[in-house]
């Protein structure tokens, strides 16, 4: 036996071998199961045999993907450890706020929905207030079961598998988004139909904007651009499994060549005196064992008893998308602008110019009910310089038959004059009162 010094998994020699094809999977799982199988035995019944047709058969497929200088990590793909966030702060969120907003939203978008479906109050403007609570209703909706699983088990912490990479995702990430930016633009299609409404009140069941078959046109049209900006994403983002190693280099303390053809056999098992297992003395050979992982000769250096081992560690998950910075960051801005920005500036522009609508529609309103109090008072003056002038007419016409009459009652008569005086004094029978106007 000859020594050797410990191999070091350094940092710059790690990296992943993406398993692309159904060869590399068989090959990664097989490495896998030999360091589980070495684990579960104690150095004790490791079947040689699988090892050496591991080592002749799936080694050598392996090999064409190793890079023995550093790392192999795709610059477009990062290994992906949980789902479950590590912030602090946006655990809190998470566990102790978000149910909260969610249950709130559900229950109300819930309710306008069913109040907004009734027959009597479809019309344009609510199928649009329907969109946004349908919209808004399943943006919390569709990450529930992900964040219920992330309060409740580590479903999505271990184990990582690509069907849960793909439903977290979709479920957290790009459903919820095409379902937020549509509601979004609902919005602005409703200040838009509002402003129409106010601006153009008699034109307004004209403009497609304000017709029923037209709103549901526009609505599943906003639904399907919210997804067509997601397109991009969905198309280029992908997950992939990738079996993690480690280039080890180790030292021989003897200048006899490497063995070629020899292999180490596992240590026999501790005595019975011995507290607990230790690892094995390591040995110039085809393998080289520890505690966790079994080491394979990957290949000889020029330097004198100098080897290289490779450790196949576990099979991580990975998420790439491959794209270049320049069509990231474009693609960033244009979600930026299309989302955030552009839609800002529509809402504070049309609401701004809904005020100023409302604002004039309350002026002329008020001028009309000015005008028509106006013309009200005018009917009313009319009205009572009429009776007033036929009551004085009347007293006079009275007056005159009696003062005519041979049989003439004085009594009455000064009776008569005392009325048409009284109500010729009233303030409310001036002259400058009835008179016609």
């Amino acid at each position: 036996m000859t020594g050797m010094t410990v191999p070091v998994c350094s940092l710059n020699s790690t990296g992943d071998i993406y398993l692309l094809n159904q060869d590399l999977i068989n090959a990664a799982n097989t490495a896998i199961y030999l360091n589980t199988q070495l684990n579960s035995m104690y150095y004790t019944t490791l079947n040689m045999t699988e090892l050496n047709d591991f080592q002749s058969n799936n080694l050598p497929l392996l090999e064409q993907y190793i890079n023995v200088h550093g790392t192999t990590h795709m610059s477009y793909c990062s290994r992906v450890t949980s789902f479950k966030s590590n912030f602090y702060l946006r655990n809190i969120l998470q566990t102790y706020v978000q149910p909260f907003v969610i249950f709130f939203t559900i229950i109300t978008n819930c309710l306008i929905s069913i109040v907004l479906n009734y027959p009597t109050m479809r019309n344009s403007t609510n199928i649009i207030l329907l969109g946004i609570a349908i919209c808004d209703l399943l943006t919390v909706l569709l990450p529930l079961p992900v964040y219920l699983c992330f309060l409740t088990s580590n479903i999505f912490s271990e184990n990582l598998t690509i069907f849960k990479g793909y439903s977290v995702t979709y479920l957290t990430t790009i459903l919820p988004t095409v379902c937020h930016t549509s509601s979004i633009w609902l919005t602005v299609l409703l200040a838009l139909q509002r402003f129409i409404y106010v601006q153009f009140p008699l034109k307004a069941n004209q403009i497609c904007l304000c017709q029923w078959r037209s709103v549901q046109l526009l609505i599943i049209l906003t639904v399907f651009a919210g997804l067509l900006l997601q397109l991009p994403h969905m198309i280029v983002m992908h997950f992939i499994n990738a079996l993690e190693y480690c280039f080890l280099s180790s030292t021989s303390s003897s200048s006899s060549p490497l063995p070629q053809s020899s292999s180490s056999l596992p240590p026999s098992p501790p005595s019975s005196s011995s507290s607990s297992p230790s690892p094995p003395s390591l040995s110039i050979s085809n393998y080289l064992f520890d505690s966790q992982f079994i080491s394979y000769l990957f290949n000889t250096t020029d330097k004198i008893n100098h080897y290289n081992y490779i450790r196949f560690h576990k099979i991580n998950l990975m998420k790439c998308t491959p794209m270049s910075q320049t069509i990231f960051f474009t693609l960033l801005l244009i979600r930026v602008l299309i989302v955030n920005l552009i839609p800002c500036i529509m809402l504070t522009i049309l609401t701004g110019l809904l005020i100023m609508a409302l604002r004039r529609f309350i002026q002329n309103r008020q001028k009309l009910l000015k005008i028509n109090n106006n013309n009200n008072n005018k009917s009313i003056i009319f009205y009572k310089n009429n009776i007033n002038s036929y009551i004085i007419n009347k007293k006079y016409n009275e007056i005159n038959q009696l003062e005519k009459s041979d049989q003439s009652n004085q009594n009455e008569i000064n009776l008569l004059n005392n009325q048409l005086k009284s109500i010729k004094n009233n303030k409310n029978l001036k002259k400058n009162h009835y008179v016609i106007i």
